[in-house]
Formats: structure tokens, sequence, C-alpha cells
């Protein structure tokens, strides 16, 4: 098995070495070495332990500092409604016959049920968090924990040397890649953390031939296939890699390694391969594509959910992609730029030395892999508020590197270590703060979603402009798993909004409204304040209904016009041509099937316009009102209904387009909806 290891000078670093194997302890001298120093592993290991006390603290601020209300990535609520249904006992969720109103975001339709894009490695883990410790943001501590007792387990493999070791684990843990990525419900500090944790045990147990470790690495890699499946292939890759090169002359003795391996990693592969079949229709169909067959690997056309647009993902679109997380990645490093050339020199530092090999091969491992996924280009876009996510590994084997520096630096000169870290830790603050501050004003901001209360009794609630799916633009409105909570809360989804409340006739109906525009994918640096109010729908059905107008000049320009319209038809007057600002005016408008109405309706599911417009020609005015209130309607073998009260817009003028937002305030144009005859109302 190679020459028997002696544990390396302090200078090992220094120079060319060679990879070094330590034969495993024969049984009498195990017995003869009695019980453990408790002391001298106190004396050792306390200030590791310290760094992991930090660092759950740090996940714990970040929870309820920058993320008071979750963050802008609607991973988050997607995973915690993963949790909820997995608590319930349940892999899915019915979706009660209106999938179309239920589905939420990053998630399946399929066969009656709804299930998570997700696979259930991270849902699972933080149930375990919750169910333990009462919440689970402890799993999202634990994440943050095991990305710096990683790095230091995979340094003090790596170079036998405790105090190098514990200068990386300072690294990491001073990274503000801990406090961007500790405080959110996403798996990738979490995965990350295992990774590190599945080399360091999967290294040392080939070095000592200690299968147990070798078992324990399998855990791992199981876990984090459960977790991330690719991520678990990639570091796979890594420590292969490595581990062939290092054996390349004996090859053979690879075998029990992989058979520990599968030892270890069999139950959680079996168990997602499982989950697969049971839910999404077979054992290598995962979730995602059950989602969209577009969200998969490979260039060509990708799509991330079903009604959103396809995007042509090729080589230059990778490595644009590739290159914008690589910029943002040295913003979460600590010191910066200065940081990432303090690793550099640490390579150099270090380019003989073969026992570190393994830094360059799982450290390329994720930049190459991750190149042939549409997501590099999707995450680029937020990747300078949320770091690069799928480098996240790499900033472990940069905090060793670092470290490998900082020891140089300190044996030749300690004044100069002492500046060195001293200048990259002012180095570390300005390129972070203004990440960490935009967060922290998008996540403020959702604070009133989260908090806004839905009506009592039991309710159905329509998310106003909340797209394709829940969770999306709201991503508090997750269902109970069993679909029969006091509150069921509905895609709003205009006039088929008819339908399903003519089907649920024991819930009252209501519509959530924002008092402002959503902001919808990508998060805004300075995001508006939103006011959250809940509008019962009544249901006016008769023959016709009659629209009282009532419009303000808010603008004052002279000529003031008010109309309704419906698909192609519309029907104006003119209210004034020499108004003034401030004006009032009244006006009245019938709506209906009969040929005496002002605005004759079609047939079928539409919506009927009430709109008020001002300038200084008419034509000008009926073109582009300035306010409108929408009502959905249905028209039925001659009988109309018509959900009330309607929605209230104003115009304004946005990235050079126009477009239509929530008038809180409803200054300018007020309509009252009554109907003209009842039939059943």
């Amino acid at each position: 098995m190679g020459r028997p290891l002696a544990s390396p000078a302090p200078a090992a670093l220094d120079g060319p070495a060679e990879p070094e194997e330590e034969q495993p302890q024969s049984a009498p001298a195990r017995r003869r070495s009695g019980r453990p120093d408790v002391g001298r592993l106190v004396r050792t290991y306390w200030p590791v332990a310290l760094l992991g006390v930090i660092a759950v603290a740090l996940s714990f601020v970040a929870r309820h500092v920058i993320y008071p209300a979750l963050s802008w990535n609607r991973d988050e609520p997607v995973y915690l409604w993963q949790m909820e249904t997995l608590r319930a006992g349940h892999f899915t969720s019915p979706d009660l016959g209106y999938p179309e109103f239920f589905h939420p975001w990053l998630s399946a339709a399929q066969g009656g049920e709804l299930f998570s894009h997700f696979t259930l490695g991270w849902p699972l883990a933080l149930l375990a968090g919750d169910l333990l410790f009462g919440t689970p943001d402890a799993t999202l501590a634990v994440g943050a924990l095991l990305m710096v007792l990683g790095t230091y387990a995979l340094a003090r493999e790596l170079t036998r040397d405790h105090g190098l070791s514990l200068v990386a684990a300072a690294v990491m843990t001073a990274s503000p890649v801990l406090l961007v990525q500790g405080g959110v419900y996403l798996s990738y500090l979490f995965a990350a953390g295992l990774g590190l944790v599945f080399a360091a045990a999967l290294l040392s147990g080939v070095r000592r031939q200690r299968p147990l470790r070798m078992v324990g690495a399998g855990v791992c890699l199981g876990w984090i296939f459960l977790t991330r499946p690719f991520d678990a292939v990639l570091w796979a890759v890594g420590a292969t890699a490595y581990l062939l090169w290092t054996r390349r002359r004996r090859l053979r003795t690879l075998l029990p390694v992989a058979g520990w391996l599968a030892v270890g990693a069999a139950p959680f592969v079996l168990a997602a391969l499982a989950y697969n079949a049971a839910v999404v229709g077979g054992p290598l169909s995962f979730p995602n594509t059950a989602s969209d067959p577009l969200d998969t690997f490979g260039f060509g056309q990708r799509r991330i959910m079903p009604g959103f647009g396809k995007t042509e993902f090729g080589f230059w679109e990778a490595v644009e992609g590739s290159g914008k997380n690589a910029k943002a990645f040295r913003t979460f490093a600590f010191g910066g730029i200065l940081g990432v050339i303090a690793a550099a020199a640490g390579i150099w530092r270090v380019r003989h030395d073969r026992r570190l090999l393994p830094l360059l091969t799982l450290s390329a491992a994720f930049p190459l892999g991750y190149l042939v996924f549409w997501g590099i280009h999707v995450s680029s876009l937020g990747a300078i508020l949320s770091a690069p996510i799928y480098y996240i590994p790499i900033y472990a084997t940069v905090s060793i590197l670092m470290a490998v520096t900082f020891r140089a630096v300190w044996r030749r000169r300690r004044i100069a270590a002492v500046v060195l870290v001293v200048v990259l830790a002012i180095a570390t603050v300005p390129g972070v703060y203004d990440g960490l501050a935009t967060n922290r004003r998008i996540s403020e901001s959702q604070e009133s979603l989260e908090q806004a209360a839905p009506p009592p009794g039991r309710t159905l609630v329509f998310v106003e402009h909340s797209g394709p799916y829940l969770l999306f633009t709201n991503p508090f409105v997750a269902n109970d798993p069993e679909m029969d909570g006091r509150t069921l809360y509905a895609v709003d989804r205009g006039a088929a909004n008819l339908d399903l409340i003519r089907a649920m006739p024991d819930r009252t109906p209501y519509v959530q409204r924002l008092s402002e525009a959503a902001d919808y994918l990508l998060p805004r640096r300075h995001p508006r304040e939103w006011d959250v109010s809940y509008d019962r729908i009544r249901i006016l059905r008769g023959g016709g209904v009659e629209l009282r107008v009532r419009v303000r000049n808010t603008v004052g320009r002279p000529i003031v016009v008010a109309g309704v319209s419906a698909g192609h038809r519309s029907f104006w007057r003119t209210l004034d041509t020499e108004s003034s600002l401030g004006d009032m005016y009244e006006a009245t408008f019938t709506v209906g099937p009969g040929s005496d109405a002002d605005l004759r309706l079609p047939e079928g599911s539409d919506t009927v316009a009430v709109s008020a417009g001002f300038g200084f020609n008419e034509g000008l005015a009926w073109k582009a009102p300035l306010y409108q209130v929408r009502y959905d309607y249905r028209l039925a073998d001659g009988e109309l209904e018509v959900a009330a009260p309607g929605e209230s817009l104003r115009a304004e003028k946005s990235r050079a387009r126009r477009r239509f937002v929530p008038d809180a305030k409803r200054s300018g144009l007020v309509v009252d909806a009554r109907v003209l005859s009842s039939a059943g109302a």
C-alpha cells in the first residue's frame, strides 16, 4: 500500500511532496494506546468548535436580519411547501380537479396530483430540523456548520496540518457566501458541506484503509444524490479522477473502495429512484423534467416551466453565463478580488504538492460540469446578489489555498501576514455590502405579504396577478397539503375564476390585491413597498349590468373621455372639452347581451373594461386611457355573470413601454356595478 506516513514537517507545503499513505493501526496497538486523551482533544479542537458556533450564529443572523421574509428566490417557498407535504405523510397534494388554479411554482401537475420540482433530500432535512429543534432554520445552520467543518476536515486530510486547516476553516467562516446563502431555505450550502465531508472521509478512508469511513463517505454522497443528483455526480467525478490518477498502477485497490462507497450510498440512491418511480412515473424520470421536459441538460431550447418563454441555450450562452458567475465569485469570497489573488498565489506555492491535487479536480468538476446546464445562464442573472450558486463548493478550496498563502507569509514575516489578513478583511466589506443590503430591502418589502392575514371563515382566495403559478409573485400563499384548509389559495385566471367559484359554493370567494405591480422573476435593487388587501367577490347575475362611473381630472388636460370595452368592441363618451384639474364627472354605462345596452357583450368568458382618459384631443384620450377598472364576466344562454368589485388600474410607463399597474388609491376613476334585471343574483 506504499510507504508509511509520518506526520509532515511544518514546511511540507513549501516544496514538492509525494502522496503519502498511512498504514492502519493494528488492534493490539489500539488497545495499548488506551482511552483518548480528552483534555488534549479539547485543547486541539476547541478553535474548530468555536468556528462552528460562529457559522451557526451567522446563519441565524442572516435568516432573521438579511432575510426576515424570505429572499427573492422563489425556490424557497416551494421547498417549504414540499416540507409541509412530507410532514403530512404524503409525497403529493391533490389538485381538486383544477390544476390550473392550484399549481405551485416549480412543481408538476400529473394524474390529479401536484408534486415538487425538487427531490427529497433538502425538504427532508428541513423537516428533520423542524421536528428536532422546532424550526427549519436549524437546518440552514447545519448547512453553514457543514461548510466550515467540511473545509477543516478536507484541509486536514490533505495536509495533515492542524494549524493550516484551522486557518482555512476561519477563512471559510469569514467568507460572505456564508451570510448570503446561510439564511435562505436553499440547498446549495448544505449540499456543498456534505460534499466536503464526503471528500475528506473518502480520502481518509482510502489512505488509512478504514472501511467505515468509506461507508460514511457513501452516506454523504447518497444524501447529496437525494438532494442535488447532479452535484453528487460531480463530487464523485472529482474524487474519482484524483484516485484514478494517484493509483493508476494499482487500480485493483480501488475496487473495495467502490464497494464500501456503494454500501453507504445505495439506500439513498434507491430511495431517490423509488420516489421517481412512484411519483414521477419512472426511476430515471426526475421531477424537474416532469415539470417541463425542456428543463434539462445540453444545448438547445430550454425553459424553466410551461407558460414562460423559451431560451436558446448554446455554447456561447454557457460561456457567458459561466463568466458572469466567475465574476460574481470574488464578491462573496473573503478579501474579494484580493482574496482570489491570494488563493492563486497558494496554487503557485503548492504546484508541485500532489497531495493538494484533489483541490484542483474537485474545483474543476463544477464549472466544467455546469457548463452544459442552462441553469448556469439563468443563475448568472442573480449571481451578484445570491453568489454563484453552482460554484459554492469552490469557496472551500479557495479558502484552503488562501490558508496556504497566509501560512507561507507568516513563516517569513508575521507582521506582513497580519497586515495581509487585515487588508483582506477590509477589502471584503465594500464589494458585498451592497448585495447584502439589497437582499435585505427585497426581503423587507415582502413582510407585508407574509403578515397579510386572510379573511375569517372558509374562503377561496384568488391571488391577483399571480401569473400561471402559486408561490411565484407571492411566496406566502401555499395551500394545506390536503387542500382542505380554512383558506384555499388559487391562481387568478380572470373570467375562468367564475367556474371555480361555482364549483366551490361552500367557500366565500375573495381576491388578494397588491398595491403595486408585482415584481416577477428577477429582483429589483430598490423594491416598492406592497400593501395587501382582500376584496370579497360578489357575483352579479342578470340580463345586464349598469356601471356608474365617477371620473376626476388628475392631470389638468381639457378633454375628458370615458367608455367601456370588451374584446374589439368599445363605446365612448366625451364628458368635457374644457376641463380643469380636479373637476369631477359622472356617467352611466350599461353592458349586456341586449341590443339596448351601450356595449353589447359577446357570448363566452372575457373581461369588460371601464376606462377614463384625458388629452388635448379626443382621439388620443380614447386611444391611451389613464385609468381602468376591469371586470371579469361570463355570458351564456342570455344570462350575464360579473365578478365585482373590479380591478382598479392606472397606466404608467415602464422601460419605454406603457402598462397598467394597480391603482390602490383609486384617485381618478371609481366604478360601481349594479344588476339591471335580477335573475337569481
